[in-house]
């Protein structure tokens, strides 16, 4: 068998052992020279926006990039700094800087990252108060159903002990809570 020279490159830091830091696993590309290849490039955001300072909340929309370029000219990752991404501002594959000989193969009106307001965020907060309040009254009418019928329960035991049946006891407490339900109205 006769060996052959390939052209590869590593795509890849590989995977290593956590405890020894042994190489456990590298991807290796095999590439045609002086032939262009397409493949996603992760896009790393550098900075902190104004905008999140400002209150905003950042969105990443996009983690990679497709590109296409020689092999030789392959990034690693492409940066986007996105110290200057103010409220309510978006920044666009147009506003990434590629290096000589990578073009993108993705629409240059293609929305990276943006940083948009938490307003959708303190309109479900009251609603989800409001939900937490009538839960909590739901939970109050059952606690105090469960009180009368407590009530019921011992008053059912004293009558029987006084000689009276238990299921009148019953009546009695059942026509009390309706009494109570008047005088209150």
């Amino acid at each position: 068998m006769e060996a052959k020279k390939l052209n590869v490159e590593k795509r890849s830091g590989g995977q290593r052992d956590n405890l020894t830091g042994q190489v456990l696993h590298v991807d290796f590309y095999e590439f045609e020279k002086g032939k262009a290849l397409r493949t996603r490039v992760p896009v790393r955001l550098i900075g902190n926006p104004v905008g999140v300072k400002e209150g905003g909340i950042l969105e990443v929309l996009m983690h990679q990039i497709e590109v296409e370029c020689l092999p030789k000219d392959l990034p690693e990752e492409i940066t986007l700094d996105i110290n200057e991404l103010a409220l309510d501002r978006a920044m666009h594959v147009s506003s990434l800087v590629l290096p000589a000989g990578v073009r993108s193969m993705i629409p240059s009106d293609q929305v990276v990252c943006l940083v948009a307001h938490r307003k959708a965020e303190e309109e479900v907060a009251p609603a989800a108060v409001e939900g937490e309040a009538a839960a909590e009254g739901e939970e109050g009418a059952e606690g105090a159903e469960g009180a009368e019928g407590a009530e019921a329960v011992e008053g059912a035991e004293e009558g029987a002990k006084a000689g009276k049946g238990a299921r009148a006891e019953k009546a009695e407490k059942a026509e009390k809570p309706e009494k109570k339900g008047k005088k209150e109205e």
